[in-house]
């Protein structure tokens, strides 16, 4: 599906956005999202470490 964003990489802005509500609201657990057109598993694995040192940062 065109456009959908389960579908592409996270884009920088959500990492923004993320990194803003785990400093208001503390890390929560978080779901990376991907409904179809699975990267490579490096780049999925990334997205999760990203995911990780946002959360630590904030008290995880």
């Amino acid at each position: 599906m065109r456009g959908d964003p389960s579908a592409a990489p996270v884009k920088e802005r959500f990492w923004a956005w993320f990194a803003d509500a785990c400093r208001r609201c503390g890390a929560q657990p978080t779901v990376l999202e991907r409904d179809f057109n699975y990267p490579p598993l490096a780049e999925l694995l990334a997205e999760t470490a990203r995911i990780r040192d946002v959360q630590r940062a904030h008290g995880a």
